[in-house]
């Protein structure tokens, strides 16, 4: 209850105000498209890094592959090096070399042993590197068994410069960095025109709720602005964008020159990289033929087959064992690199081992 002398007035309004640019020059549609085209950017930027992520998952796979066959031969280099440690020995008890014979031999075993101490180590920074790039984490993660292959699958189509350029999410990038920098070139040119806007406003009041909707009075009306004096600063804007349309351009058509060069380049390893590896296996037969008459020779004390040239051939076998073992990794590496610039998946039947690295 009121008190004496005192009257109440309910009073209700609402209020609406909405604007809007009329896009006479496109500034507008302009920046609206630029915007569109900066996520098509972001899209295509995620898809090149989760290609090179792929490409580095399986590097590192077959890095880690290598390190295990590395160890092996190892091994065996290491028991091939005490069982001529065992024959030196045996021809200096009967006195039939120096003592300087059976010391070298023990120093080369030794060196063997150290190798196989560093080989570890290697193998297990590729084990800790793959399973970050899974997502485990180090020490807690172990990588599936298996071996290199020693055939590759046939090369993939190459296709022509076209489909890869249209492959490529790193060069789609850039095309759309283009096209975004040249639609905010005109928004900033557009910006140097007079504006036109409308804005509505709009009004009731009633002293009772329902009838508040009833009377309405609206006001419609428009402007018009335009730049007289900023200091230079949208023509400044205007050079701005351009400068950077002109460059997004060179960085697009050098991104579409890097495309078929990466993609030329990984044909040409490849196809030397297979000559190379047919030349050291034919090295490696002639060199096992050499390693077993020199042993048997020196075995029997022919006088002409000293302990350093058995000990030379030896050598030069078990480094081109090793060196065939890196070469044939090498290859996949180069493989990877062709999948990676052709912008395709590695999913060729001798590379399922990279899936079965995540079990």
């Amino acid at each position: 209850m009121a008190p004496a002398g005192v009257n109440y007035t309910n009073n209700f309004s609402l209020g609406l105000v909405a604007a809007y640019e009329v896009d006479l020059w496109g500034r507008v549609k302009s920046t609206s498209e630029a915007s569109a085209l900066d996520v098509l950017v972001s899209q295509e930027d995620l898809d090149a890094a989760a290609i090179s992520l792929t490409a580095e998952v399986a590097q590192t796979w077959y890095l880690l592959l290598e390190s295990r066959q590395q160890l092996q031969l190892l091994d065996s280099q290491i028991e091939t090096s005490k069982q001529v440690l065992e024959l030196v020995q045996l021809r200096f008890r009967l006195g039939k070399v120096p003592a300087i014979d059976m010391l070298q031999q023990t120093q080369q075993l030794e060196s063997k042993l150290a190798e196989k101490a560093q080989a570890n180590s290697r193998k297990t920074l590729f084990e800790h590197q793959l399973a970050v790039l899974l997502g485990k984490a180090p020490g807690k993660f172990h990588a599936a068994s298996g071996t290199l292959p020693t055939h590759l699958p046939d090369l993939p189509a190459t296709g022509l410069s076209a489909d890869l350029l249209r492959r490529r999410p790193d060069v789609r990038s850039a095309h759309f960095r283009v096209e975004s920098a040249n639609k905010r070139v005109a928004a900033a040119i557009a910006d140097r025109f007079p504006r036109v806007s409308l804005s509505l406003q709009a009004s009731t009041s009633s002293s009772k709720v329902r009838d508040l909707f009833d009377n309405w009075l609206a006001t419609l009306a428009a402007n018009l602005t335009a730049p007289i004096l900023d200091g230079g600063a949208r023509a400044a804007e205007v050079d701005r964008t351009k400068a950077v349309a002109s460059r997004q351009l060179h960085t697009y058509a050098q991104k579409i020159l890097l495309a078929i060069k990466e993609v030329e380049d990984a044909l040409a390893r490849e196809a030397r990289q297979h000559e190379y590896i047919a030349s050291l296996e034919k090295q490696l037969k002639l060199s096992g033929e050499v390693i077993v008459k020199t042993r048997q020779r020196y075995a029997n004390g022919d006088k002409a087959v000293d302990y350093l040239r058995t000990l030379a051939t030896l050598e030069s076998h078990q480094r081109l064992q090793r060196t065939l073992l890196f070469a044939r990794r090498e290859l996949i590496d180069i493989r990877i690199g062709l999948y990676r610039a052709l912008a395709g998946s590695i999913d060729q039947a001798g590379d399922k081992n990279i899936n079965e690295a995540q079990k």
